[in-house]
């Protein structure tokens, strides 16, 4: 990932945090949304491009998400919840594969908290129950907020 890529990432990784901090569980219904509004227009731009099979799949699939997203919602976020603990075990190990030392200095130290702290979001997320704990999400809230400055910080500081 270049230097753009990696400030675009944590800017995201902001937004969501305060997302998550402010819309509590409901960021679900809105990502539901989200992500069903994207299908369609994918869909419809496949469509406009001759892509018939592919065009018409998407756009059932974005219809499906915006009629049936809520129902959905809990299984999201615990597939989210697994990948994001996947990701920082794997970004750990390309972390000790690439022979970066932790505790040598405060740049390897922040290179190891980045993937910790995408785990610890990841567990917060899969300990949520059905979304009744709105702690959660502002835990992951703080949590993902604290991952993109880190990612922002370590980023500026490191190019």
């Amino acid at each position: 990932m270049n230097r753009t890529e990696k400030i675009v990432a944590a800017v995201v990784a902001l937004a969501l945090g305060v997302l998550l901090i402010i819309l509590k569980g409901e960021i679900l219904n809105v990502a539901c949304i989200v992500v069903g509004l994207a299908l369609l227009v994918i869909g419809a731009l496949d469509l406009v491009r001759k892509n018939f099979a592919r065009g018409a799949v998407e756009c059932a699939i974005g219809a499906l998400v915006l009629a049936f997203g809520w129902l959905l919602v809990s299984a999201i976020l615990y597939v989210f919840a697994a990948l994001l603990l996947v990701f920082g075990v794997c970004w750990i190990y390309e972390l000790m594969r690439s022979c970066i030392p932790f505790g040598k200095n405060w740049r390897a130290i922040l290179e190891y908290l980045k993937p910790v702290v995408c785990m610890l979001i990841g567990l917060f997320l899969l300990f949520n129950q059905g979304g009744t704990v709105e702690w959660v999400f502002i835990v992951s809230g703080v949590l993902t907020v604290g991952e993109g400055t880190l990612v922002l910080f370590t980023t500026l500081l490191g190019d």
